[in-house]
């Protein structure tokens, strides 16, 4: 085998081993600050039943850009109907088009910061009621390949779950169209509540 023979084939091996990281992004675009953003999808998150399992911020051309992984969402594992056990994974992108802060009035995020982003100082609320901000979703499905052998089974990648991304952008298109109905700026309290019972449970265990 020559040279450019093994270049090719580890060029394949690289795209076929990156299938498996395929997602299949959503955009929406909100006349609303990043944090009300965050805040809200946040929420949207836990009520569905994913949790933050790590989010990165950067900075591009002064302005910010945050994405969210989190954990195997198990909603619908373990279910009374063999083969049909599967687990989903969401995305999240948030990324500032247009802002008048500076890169240093900007707040890091953070899941337990809730009330410190609703608390911000007015000017910079006022701020963040100039800007543009996109949101993107998506969804990666699993589904367990032997259900009848449960310790035995393994997850197959099913590729990108568009229903499940829809499902998360539409309640928060939802939460867009009350917020700008002058209601409440958030989905609900259950996600708050669930998160708070389980940092303390989290902490009594330690």
């Amino acid at each position: 085998m020559n040279k450019s023979t093994c270049c090719l084939v580890a060029l394949l091996l690289g795209l076929l081993s990156g299938c498996g990281e395929f997602k299949e992004y959503t955009y929406r675009d909100y006349p609303m600050g990043r944090e009300q953003v965050y805040d809200g999808i946040l929420n949207i998150l836990r009520d569905e039943g994913y949790e933050v399992a790590d989010q990165t911020e950067n900075v591009v051309n002064d302005l910010p850009e945050l994405e969210i992984e989190t954990e195997w969402n198990m909603r619908d594992a373990n279910g009374i109907y063999r083969g049909n056990d599967r687990r989903r994974r969401a995305y999240i992108k948030i990324i500032t088009l247009y802002s008048e802060r500076k890169p240093n009035e900007y707040q890091p995020l953070s899941p337990n910061d809730g009330k410190k982003i609703r608390e911000m100082q007015e000017e910079q609320r006022k701020k963040a009621d100039l800007e543009h901000t996109r949101l993107g979703i998506a969804v990666t499905l699993e589904r367990r390949d032997a259900i009848d052998r449960p310790l035995e089974a393994e997850w197959i990648y099913e590729g990108p779950d568009s229903q499940a991304s829809a499902q998360l952008l539409g309640r928060f298109e939802a939460l867009f169209g009350k917020m700008r109905q002058g209601g409440a700026s958030r989905p609900s309290t259950k996600g708050e509540r669930l998160a708070e019972e389980r940092a303390r449970l989290n902490q009594n265990n330690r």
